[in-house]
């Protein structure tokens, strides 16, 4: 298998990552900010300094779940 390196942890990144493990390829995701804050999906949205995704405290009703599923997977 190939060693894949995806830049960004957009829905476009997480989502080739995502795709290229399932089928057993050594994925390394980069991402130039920071990990999220400790306090959940509300803290994630509210609190999380993000340059690169400077839209991502925009309200989607379904962030939480998003969060949790990504995080499940």
């Amino acid at each position: 298998m190939a060693d894949i390196v995806v830049l960004g942890a957009g829905v476009a990144g997480l989502g080739l990552a995502a795709f290229a493990a399932r089928r057993g390829h050594r994925v390394t995701l980069v991402e130039r900010d920071g990990p999220p804050p400790e306090g959940g999906a509300d803290a994630e949205v509210a609190d999380w300094e993000r340059r690169g995704v400077p839209h991502a405290r925009q309200g989607h009703a379904l962030l939480g779940l998003g969060i949790s599923v990504l995080r499940q997977e």
